[in-house]
């Protein structure tokens, strides 16, 4: 929602249960922004930010923060 300039800040609480595709809890703090319809369920979030590329494997040994090639540390 930042990335597309809908809000200048967004805090997203989303809580799952197991064996349950869909959260049991989810909350979004969206500023600026008005009503937009997401879909969080895990497959969903895999697929729409592509969490299968291969970059992230690299990220599953000595932590994932302070890494060059990720997107996060832009």
């Amino acid at each position: 929602m930042v990335g597309q300039g809908l809000a200048g800040r967004v805090e997203v609480e989303v809580a799952y249960a197991i064996g349950r595709p869909d959260p049991v809890a989810l909350h979004v703090d969206a500023v600026g922004t008005g009503g937009h319809d997401v879909d969080f369920r895990p497959a969903a979030i895999i697929e729409r930010l592509g969490l299968k590329r291969p970059i992230y494997a690299a990220t599953s040994n000595y932590g994932h923060f302070g890494r060059v090639g990720v997107p996060w540390e832009g």
